[in-house]
């Protein structure tokens, strides 16, 4: 698995939501490609693995991904939520 790119309109997009560069990355690499563990979801989206706990951390914390316990991605591998879980971001 590489990185792949995402196209600037989404990644706009998702920034006018309040996704940062990395949120938008990883959630675009989970609708790409579900579902993902942490390590894969770096890969794809580019970031670095540092990093990425963190942004998916920030991601479940707006329900863009299940949370697990305090606020942090739910173990294994993960999915990108539904628009339904979304939908207090997209104010829809």
């Amino acid at each position: 698995m590489t990185s792949q790119h995402f196209p600037d309109e989404l990644l706009a997009a998702l920034g006018q939501l309040g996704f940062s560069p990395y949120e938008a990355r990883a959630y675009c690499a989970l609708l790409a490609q579900p579902p993902l563990n942490g390590h894969e979801v770096a890969k794809a989206s580019g970031i670095p693995p540092s990093k990425i706990y963190e942004t998916l951390g920030r991601l479940a914390e707006k329900g863009a991904v299940p949370a697990g316990g305090a606020r942090t991605p739910a173990p294994g591998r993960l999915r990108a939520s539904s628009r339904a879980a979304l939908g207090p971001l997209c104010k829809v």
